[in-house]
């Protein structure tokens, strides 16, 4: 566990079933508590706005499940980007948006790739690419920022 960490959840317990993420935000439910993303997943149905589980009807105004939130709020969890680190719930979002290992856009082309496989991407997808040390003469005085050699 982390510190000041909750418990550990069973991740299958807390996925979306649109996107399969776990909820980390806010949940809509059904009439019947099948619970979905509110913030990426719910926008996304179709009118009229069914519950992927169930079927049945949202309505106009779906309520929260508010309970879950702060269950899993309160949870401890290990980074979806597999970085080692674990979190709770309501630091997941800031931890994903800085974290090292999670996927970055190619420059060369529009697949995402972790750092630590980018030069096996690019070797993979036959990009042409040289690796220049940095300070050298040849150096480009700017690097992409999604990304950083280093890591590599």
């Amino acid at each position: 566990q982390v510190p000041g960490g909750g418990p550990e959840i069973d991740e299958i317990l807390c996925q979306c079933p649109v996107c399969l993420e776990v909820m980390f935000g806010k949940i809509l439910r059904c009439p019947d508590g099948h619970g979905i993303c509110a913030e990426r997943c719910f926008e996304t149905l179709p009118a009229p706005k069914k519950c992927p589980q169930c079927r049945q009807a949202f309505g106009k105004k779906p309520g929260r499940g508010i309970m879950v939130e702060q269950i899993i709020a309160a949870g401890q969890w290990a980074c979806k980007h597999d970085c080692g680190l674990k979190f709770r719930g309501s630091e997941m979002a800031t931890h994903l948006s800085a974290c090292p290992a999670r996927p970055v856009k190619c420059p060369f082309c529009i697949d995402l790739v972790a750092p630590a496989r980018m030069v096996k991407h690019f070797q993979d997808k036959a990009h042409d690419f040289t690796v220049v040390p940095p300070g050298s003469p040849d150096a480009p005085t700017q690097l992409c920022s999604s990304w950083d050699l280093d890591r590599v």
